[in-house]
């Protein structure tokens, strides 16, 4: 991207999403199971697991998102494995999208991330510096791989870190290492936020 954004708002400029939603996190809960979005109030976003919504913090905390709060940007879906893999050991999160790309049948699509086991170190916020650090937990990956947009080969991965009791995470920056199940969907198409809505 040339500049250190989360990979909420990475994922925003690919979908070429500038425009505001009212779009509610009850009304998103019934798009999909699955996703990652940026909530009203500056700097928290939104992740969605197994139809449960959770706000993440950029001080790296997170705790259940109110049905009533504002979603400006998401991308969910009806997460539906079509490829898994058990991972005995990977130790960085470009070792982790080298494994994902390279699982992937060949061609430029979307695809749901969701990985869940242990980590040794994750670090969560915006670019290199601004980072939250979280020891040797056990929790979740949620995104999408997605293309690169202008023309650009390649792809690039937009994830989020939840740990396991849903109170830490926030945009993935790195890892030392990750032992789990990885799940890739790309048979169900994801859905971007919806447009403003309209009074009955």
């Amino acid at each position: 991207m040339g500049d250190e954004v989360s990979a909420v708002e990475a994922l925003r400029r690919w979908a070429h999403w500038p425009r505001p939603s009212e779009t509610t996190v009850a009304e998103l809960l019934r798009h999909g199971t699955l996703g990652i979005g940026a909530l009203a109030d500056a700097g928290d976003e939104v992740v969605v697991v197994d139809r449960q919504a959770v706000r993440l913090r950029s001080d790296g905390t997170a705790s259940p998102a109110d049905d009533a709060d504002r979603v400006p940007f998401a991308m969910t879906t009806t997460f539906s494995p079509d490829l898994a893999m058990t991972v005995g050991s990977v130790g960085s999160r470009a070792a982790l999208e080298e494994l994902i790309d390279d699982a992937l049948p060949p061609g430029d699509f979307v695809v749901a991330v969701h990985a869940t086991g242990r980590f040794g170190r994750v670090c969560t916020g915006v670019g290199p510096v601004q980072t939250v650090e979280h020891r040797t937990t056990t929790g979740s990956l949620v995104g999408f791989r997605a293309p690169r947009s202008s023309g650009v080969q390649g792809a690039d991965h937009h994830l989020v870190f939840l740990d396991t009791a849903q109170r830490h995470g926030g945009s993935l920056v790195d890892f030392d290492d990750f032992s789990g199940r990885v799940e890739l969907g790309f048979s169900t198409a994801a859905r971007l936020s919806t447009a403003p809505r309209t009074e009955p």
